[in-house]
């Protein structure tokens, strides 16, 4: 066997796990379309996450009609059998008595869900957003703002493990429809999620997030789809890690003046999924 043939087959059976290892861990995620989208008007709905036929979450819209100057539209998420939402509990004081009020946070698209991004609530009304008209005063709550379609950070228990998801919703400038679109969840326990990450979203289409090329003594990378970050490696044909590296959404470059002239893989690790390239030094 002659050192290129020796050098292909490493490169192969590296090149070989690292796509292995990207699809498996897309597969751990399981996606729900909602088709046609449910749309909430004075209704609910019983969202079963892992399909169980029992449900982890409710989500709501209220209406309350009383005459012509007073009405109030209310958008909001109950959190069933000790599961949880993301978002901030803030102190209300309103005639004379203080309680405590949870708002779920709209997240972005990718942002990053897990343990750390803020207060997990077991909450029997989260308030997405309310709209009310009382005589000449309007009155809004909420983070939400109506109008825009956000993800919802989720988690739940499968057993005795927490997993985590998210659900994509809007809700109306007015709060009087809540439209829910799809959901997700990681199905290992623990396990971090971005919102609104699918099988497909980066295993199927990493051109739409990743670009990855040489030029000169620099290998550049490109994050895009508003990534906001990831970790890099780069391998060479005995499998070696020879740069170990963080990326910042935009372009990043790689400086590889100092290795060897060679075939190396980058691999770029977003969330839990993987994507890898080939680049020639």
């Amino acid at each position: 066997m002659t050192d290129f043939d020796r050098k292909l087959k490493s490169y192969s059976a590296l090149a070989a796990g690292l796509v292995v290892a990207g699809n498996a861990a897309n597969g751990q995620i399981i996606y729900t379309d909602i088709d046609p989208d449910i749309i909430l008007s004075d209704t609910s709905y019983l969202l079963d996450m892992n399909k169980d036929s029992i449900p982890d979450f409710k989500i709501v819209q209220e209406k309350y009609f009383y005459y012509s100057t007073f009405f109030m539209n209310i958008g909001g998420v109950q959190t069933l059998n000790g599961n949880e939402a993301l978002g901030d509990t803030l102190t209300v004081s309103s005639s004379g008595s203080t309680y405590l009020m949870f708002y779920p946070r709209p997240l972005n698209k990718n942002d990053l869900i897990d343990e750390n991004q803020g207060v997990w609530e077991d909450s029997s009304y989260g308030l997405l957003y309310q709209k009310a008209v009382l005589g000449s005063q309007n009155i809004t709550l909420g983070k939400w703002k109506g109008g825009s379609e956000k993800y919802l950070g989720l988690r739940f228990k499968i057993g005795n493990d927490w997993h985590y998801g998210w659900a994509r919703l809007s809700v109306s400038k007015n709060a009087d429809t809540v439209v829910i679109k799809d959901f997700a969840y990681e199905r290992h326990p623990g396990k971090k999620i971005l919102a609104g990450q699918t099988f497909s979203s980066l295993a199927e289409n990493a051109d739409q997030y990743v670009s990855i090329y040489r030029s000169g003594e620099k290998v550049l990378i490109f994050l895009r789809n508003n990534i906001s970050h990831a970790n890099g490696n780069l391998y060479n044909l005995m499998g070696e890690s020879v740069r170990e590296f963080c990326l910042e959404s935009g372009r990043n470059d790689i400086d590889i003046q100092d290795l060897p002239k060679g075939i190396y893989l980058v691999r770029i690790q977003i969330g839990d999924a993987e994507i890898s390239r080939k680049i020639v030094w």
